[in-house]
């Protein structure tokens, strides 16, 4: 008899953990390359169209000021999806292949497999969007099942440049390409995704990551986007004659004049690069509105919390300079927000700074994640759906390259370079970064409490496989939980 007792004890617990996990959410995380925040719902430009997703901002929360913790693809996408930041793994770099160095990190599909969901992923996600490359850096492990498409996520006219720029490199390129919609990487990106979301999962619960590539040059796209944006109807973001003269030299170690800009403005291709940038953004933003059909017809708008997030943001000529890589507003910047079934209002907007690294302790909160052995380097958002006066315990901080820093507060932007250089914006009085304050008295109380945020322990990125075994090392005694 006991041991019959213990069988349906055991039976009994075994029905309530499915139970348990039946009862939480799907999530569909929507990972967007190189958007900046010209999406209508920001405000930020005054042409930007993007309907599908102020769709997903109308229904749910929305960040204003969200900041990536890298303004480069790898190490921001690195962060976000282990809730670690470079400042504590050492990994600043795209070539800095995190589950390659540390492949005891647990990652944000790891976890949600443990937890007994479903993964899936499709398109870049991390930092790669090859079949190789997932191959290659054992990403596919995290997963379920993971698909890539074959087509070109940066197709060319003719595999030839429409708009050379001799010895500018990296250039960037654009134009109309006469093929269908179906033809393009992230058209069939999404169409995986809705696959996903028609197939019946039963009672299990699934984690669906949507990896779009687009609007990451080179910005090729089906002639219709650029023909919805005339060249004639192009506004050229707001720049300043002389904008840089206030700038340290450190700003300049990490901010070269930039050839890019310089070769765009010499040949009055400016508003043509810009076309090029939206035209991507609207036939990205088509194949997010058909992953957002798809979750509503398939009667998952209750049971799903979806999230859009961009991985950083995207000059396009402001502070005369082209694309990421920089401390500034528009590199920092970035698209964020959610839609939690029962617990976000529609149409609500929070104003704080938040970090990409909240992302994944939110989710791990909402979705009652297992306990993973290591720290988080953010803060869970999960207390705000019910406080909507919550506020992130501390000022969002943005590394570039190595001891590079930016601190964003509610008000403030302050810069801190490896050689001393220092940069400080008032976003009240100056959203566009114009004027330096950093060496104006009236600001030293304000600089010194910024950076306190700056960390004190001075991590170099590893190089070599033998530097990478010697941080694994001290990551464990960095980032376990005691």
């Amino acid at each position: 008899m006991k041991y019959l007792n213990i069988k349906y004890l055991l039976l009994g617990l075994f029905c309530l953990n499915l139970a348990s996990y039946a009862k939480r959410p799907n999530v569909v995380l929507i990972t967007i390359d190189d958007l900046n925040d010209w999406a209508s719902c920001m405000g930020a430009y005054p042409d930007a169209r993007t309907p599908n997703i102020d769709r997903l901002a109308d229904s749910g929360l929305l960040f204003m000021n969200a900041y990536c913790t890298t303004a480069q693809c790898g190490p921001s996408r690195t962060a976000m999806l282990t809730g670690l930041d470079a400042n504590t793994t050492g990994l600043y770099r795209n070539e800095d292949y995190w589950k390659v160095r540390f492949p005891g990190l647990q990652s944000m599909p790891m976890l949600f497999g443990k937890a007994g969901y479903a993964v899936y992923g499709t398109g870049k996600v991390f930092h790669g969007n090859t079949q190789k490359q997932i191959q290659e850096y054992c990403f596919e492990k995290d997963w379920d099942e993971y698909f890539v498409p074959n087509d070109s996520p940066t197709p060319r006219i003719n595999n030839q440049p429409v708009h050379p720029m001799e010895d500018v490199k990296p250039w960037i390129d654009w134009g109309g390409i006469d093929t269908d919609d179906s033809e393009m990487f992230d058209y069939n990106v999404a169409s995986y995704a809705i696959s996903k979301l028609e197939a019946n999962h039963g009672d299990q619960p699934f984690f669906l990551a949507v990896g779009f590539h687009k609007p990451h040059a080179e910005w090729f796209v089906p002639q219709k986007y650029f023909d919805a944006r005339p060249l004639e109807e192009i506004t050229l973001p707001l720049y300043k004659a002389n904008d840089l003269e206030d700038l340290p030299t450190g700003a300049f170690k990490l901010t070269p004049n930039d050839p890019i800009f310089q070769r765009l403005n010499e040949k009055g291709w400016l508003n043509g690069a810009i076309q090029g940038y939206l035209a991507s953004v609207d036939f990205m933003d088509v194949q997010v509105g058909r992953v957002l059909d798809a979750i509503e017809e398939n009667g998952h708008t209750e049971d799903t919390i979806v999230i859009i997030w961009s991985d950083h943001g995207f000059h396009l000529g402001e502070k005369e300079h082209w694309m990421k890589h920089r401390l500034w507003e528009r590199s920092t910047n970035t698209l964020l927000m959610m839609r939690v079934p029962g617990k976000t209002t529609a149409k609500s907007v929070h104003a704080s700074p938040v970090s990409s690294l909240d992302i994944f302790p939110t989710l791990a909160d909402l979705c009652d994640l297992p306990k993973r052995k290591y720290r988080w380097d953010g803060y869970s958002l999960s207390e705000l759906l019910t406080n909507p006066d919550w506020k992130r315990p501390k000022p969002v901080l943005t590394t570039q390259a190595t001891h590079n820093y930016a601190v964003r507060s509610e008000r403030y932007r302050y810069i801190l370079y490896e050689d001393g250089g220092e940069e400080l914006y008032d976003h009240l009085t100056d959203p566009n970064e114009w004027n330096n304050l950093a060496h104006d008295s009236n600001y030293d109380t304000i600089k010194t409490e910024l950076s306190l945020h700056i960390p004190d322990h001075k991590i170099k990125a590893p190089r070599y496989q033998k530097e990478f075994n010697k941080r694994a090392k001290e990551l464990q005694n960095l980032t376990l939980l005691k």
